[in-house]
């Protein structure tokens, strides 16, 4: 009692004195209680279980929902009225299958129209090349003529002057005739020049003239804005882009394509998909290719198989949240694209070991983990065995902890064995244990 007094020699007030004595006298009351019952009771039953093999996993879970692993979302530019809707909502389509079509009649205008001007501007661009052509191929047969007779003329003129140089006999006449001959040749020679000048600059006139008609050809102007009517008007055609299910239809014969929704919306809903979130712990035990095991709200006692298909690599939000993909790979039954779904991933996995629940393993102090098991001849079963039969009859056994799941945790050791009564609850073998002097609390 030496605490309460001295507790009660620092403290002299009377209302302190009395609030602990009120306190005290609680605590022994709950404890009296606390002993009674245990007394009470002493033939309370207690829970066991018969060891066996199984087969466990290690999951992480996740929520989600169910998505279609294709879906497309159907929009076009058309300004024009919508003139026929040929599906409905559940339809079943492929892709090129005609959806809807909208009003071309202006286009068909815009293209005869078009294709009039083309038609004239090629005639007219065809007619005014070729007499370019020509005029650049008559320049050119024109310089080779004078560059013939050019050449002649110069060599001739050449000739005679040599030959006056070369005359033996030195006559005045001859002498006196290589200065003309020598102008002779002079001329020839500038002659030439001059001509090949005029032909080279009439040729690159011509070439300019030619390049002018092309430039001036508005053919293939027209022939752009032609194709590029001819392509509204066969995007006036809406046609589907896979084979799927329509599950959306917002288009109406005599009304405008809207822009806040989609014409239509087409689903591969054969092959589904859970897009999930699961949190940075959890994010960083995953991998592609894992199983995962799916069940929704929607089909109560259903389960379906899956396999991560893509893990984010980027939080998806501020909280640090992952999302990943899971692909549905059993078949989908009665799966549907929208329901929300459970995903237990499947991180390790082990067949055939000894599990227990958490509850059966105590860590005792000196590190070792162990389980309370009956006596081989104490003659009971798993269920439930009485306290004052059994109470000295447990033995300890050293294990091993293994792969852990939500709920089991595989064991191993030396002497355990197929058949073992298992103490379910072993912390009720210590209640008896004598309680803490009350007074040694203070």
């Amino acid at each position: 009692m030496s605490k309460v007094s001295d507790f009660a020699r620092n403290h002299r007030k009377p209302v302190i004195l009395l609030a602990v004595i009120v306190v005290i006298a609680i605590i022994a009351g709950i404890v009296f209680f606390t002993r009674g019952d245990t007394g009470a009771n002493e033939n309370q039953e207690i829970s066991t279980l018969k060891l066996s093999r199984m087969d466990i996993e290690q999951i992480v879970t996740a929520t989600g929902s169910l998505k279609s692993i294709d879906s497309r979302s159907i929009t076009t530019s058309q300004t024009s009225k919508i003139t026929s809707v040929n599906v409905s909502e559940g339809q079943i389509v492929k892709g090129g299958d005609t959806l809807c079509t909208f009003d071309t009649s202006l286009l068909d205008i815009n293209i005869a129209a078009t294709q009039k001007s083309l038609d004239a501007a090629k005639a007219q661009a065809e007619e005014s090349i070729a007499q370019a052509n020509r005029m650049v191929s008559d320049a050119r047969e024109q310089l080779d003529y004078d560059q013939k007779r050019s050449d002649a003329e110069v060599s001739k003129a050449k000739d005679a002057l040599d030959d006056a140089k070369a005359d033996p006999s030195d006559s005045p006449e001859a002498i006196d005739a290589i200065p003309s001959l020598q102008a002779a040749y002079d001329t020839a020679v500038s002659t030439r020049d001059a001509t090949i000048r005029a032909d080279n600059v009439a040729i690159k006139s011509a070439e300019d003239a030619l390049k002018n008609q092309q430039l001036m050809d508005s053919s293939s102007q027209l022939q752009s804005q032609l194709l590029t009517y001819q392509k509204q008007k066969e995007e006036a055609t809406i046609k589907s882009p896979i084979d799927g299910t329509v599950t959306s239809v917002n288009a109406t014969v005599d009304s405008y394509a809207g822009m806040e929704s989609p014409l239509f919306v087409i689903e591969d809903i054969s092959k589904l998909e859970v897009a999930a979130s699961v949190p940075e712990y959890d994010a960083a035990k995953l991998a592609t290719d894992l199983n995962v095991h799916i069940i929704t709200d929607a089909l109560q006692g259903v389960e379906w198989s899956g396999k991560i298909k893509s893990i984010s690599p980027v939080a998806s939000d501020t909280s640090g949240n992952f999302t990943i993909i899971i692909s549905v790979t059993s078949e989908i039954g009665e799966l549907k694209s929208g329901m929300s779904a459970k995903v237990n991933i499947v991180t390790g996995s082990k067949e055939n070991v000894f599990a227990v629940p958490y509850g059966t393993l105590i860590e005792k102090g000196d590190g070792d983990t162990v389980i309370y098991a009956k006596d081989t001849d104490s003659g009971t079963s798993s269920g439930k065995a009485s306290k004052d039969e059994a109470a000295i009859k447990w033995r300890e056994i050293i294990v091993t902890a293994g792969l852990e799941t939500d709920y089991y945790v595989e064991i191993s050791g030396h002497d355990l064995a197929g058949g073992l009564i298992i103490n379910a609850d072993p912390e009720g073998l210590n209640k008896d244990a004598p309680s803490e002097s009350i007074m040694d609390m203070f």
